[in-house]
């Protein structure tokens, strides 16, 4: 097909993000001076491109470079955003052009990884990308709920804010915790400020109440979180739901007490918390565990690993052990035969070697496997993995496996 891709002129910046978002099913579009400002500041780091035919603008693509959190520490990431292709010119390479594109972009900069959040979960498998975190919507029944707070939490004290006063708190707050979270993503001074209402853009609720609380260890933020509250009743008895929108802890005391606080509150029949981890210490919390619940849980982000070496080194590691693997990619960018050797402290080395493999899987299966959260074991059993060497499924998928589950802190990109 007749077409090509090239990056996005200023100037059409706002015909690029009515096509993406006209993708995505959007009802209406609001800009203004204030808006097409703000969107110029945040493309002007980023890379914005289109695929055209002729003058005719038929796919968006968006992506940039910075650091993701992954076990034990940080790796270079391209994350990639806005990915559409008009209903009229679907199946005819639009989507593989720009994709194939970016990612050799994405590795000759020495990128480890490729990182997105998927709206189908049929489309980026081709291209080498598997899910790596998933996350659940948690429902708390307030009323029933009673916590088991140790002494350090219970002595943490709560102020209650808004948005405008979380500005100064909460980025401190998240900046402590999303390293420790593999999957997580930072928040930049431009992201806080949209979200916090501080870039000085319309307000879709200019009167919504927009609630925040945050607690303090001495003087010192440890945990923060915003929530809405929808009121209702039947015949005066409260059936009254708090959202939780975000919440962030520095230190496990922090997390435990901002949870208790929130259940506490008066009112309030019921707690939402929806896009958090699969694996919460919530429930471990409460005298009746069953008191919270996931109600409902999805695949989220999903990795495609650039540098197998590179990606491989960048993170930690449950123990000593060792593990050839043959990892196959059909787009010819990061296969090839490694070794990868991790020592007693956690620390991995992986190098290409010419020794023969102990198992081979696809780049999209290492992809899920790689923070920590999906298990090699599962994918090896839905035959994803071909085994070589006896045990070699059980010796890399306890090595690739982390305490901390991984989770995407961010809802969109």
């Amino acid at each position: 097909m007749d077409f090509d891709v090239r990056t996005v002129d200023p100037a059409d910046y706002e015909s690029y993000v009515k096509l993406a978002m006209r993708q995505f099913h959007a009802t209406s579009w609001h800009d203004s001076e204030a808006v097409t400002a703000f969107r110029a500041r945040r493309f002007a780091d980023q890379r914005v491109r289109a695929a055209h035919q002729g003058d005719r603008m038929v796919g968006t693509f968006r992506s940039w470079d910075e650091p993701l959190a992954v076990p034990g520490g940080l790796t270079g990431a391209c994350y990639v955003s806005d990915v559409t292709v008009t209903p009229t010119h679907r199946r005819r390479g639009v989507l593989t052009a720009m994709m194939t594109t970016d990612l050799r972009r994405a590795k000759e900069s020495g990128i480890s990884l490729a990182y997105l959040i998927a709206s189908s979960a049929q489309i980026y498998g081709r291209y080498g990308y598997g899910v790596a975190t998933e996350h659940a919507t948690w429902t708390v029944d307030a009323d029933a709920t009673r916590f088991r707070l140790s002494e350090e939490a219970a002595g943490l004290s709560v102020e209650l804010t808004d948005d405008a006063g979380l500005a100064a708190i909460a980025p401190t707050i998240y900046e402590a915790a999303y390293v420790r979270q593999p999957g997580a993503k930072r928040r930049d001074e431009m992201w806080w400020q949209s979200t916090l209402g501080q870039a000085g853009l319309p307000d879709n609720e200019p009167n919504a109440f927009r609630n925040a609380v945050y607690v303090l260890d001495g003087e010192t933020p440890v945990a923060y979180a915003r929530y809405q509250a929808k009121e209702s009743s039947e015949q005066r008895v409260d059936t009254s739901q708090l959202r939780v929108i975000d919440l962030s802890a520095s230190t496990d005391a922090g997390y435990a007490r901002i949870w208790q606080f929130l259940a506490s509150i008066d009112l309030v029949s019921t707690l939402r918390a929806g896009d958090r981890p699969v694996e919460e210490p919530l429930p471990w919390l409460l005298t009746d565990r069953r008191s919270a619940r996931q109600s409902e849980r999805a695949d989220f982000s999903w990795v495609r690993l650039l540098d197998v070496p590179k990606a491989l080194s960048s993170r930690r590691y449950l123990g000593a052990g060792a593990c050839v693997l043959e990892v196959v990619d059909r787009l010819g960018l990061s296969g090839g035969t490694f070794q990868l050797e991790a020592d007693g402290s956690g620390f991995g080395r992986a190098v290409a070697t010419g020794d023969r493999p102990d198992l081979t899987l696809d780049v999209s299966v290492l992809g899920s496997a790689y923070l920590g959260e999906i298990p090699l074991s599962y994918l090896a059993a839905a035959d994803l993995v071909a085994e070589h060497t006896d045990g070699a499924v059980r010796r890399l998928s306890t090595l690739l496996r982390f305490p901390a589950t991984a989770w995407n802190t961010h809802t969109w990109f």
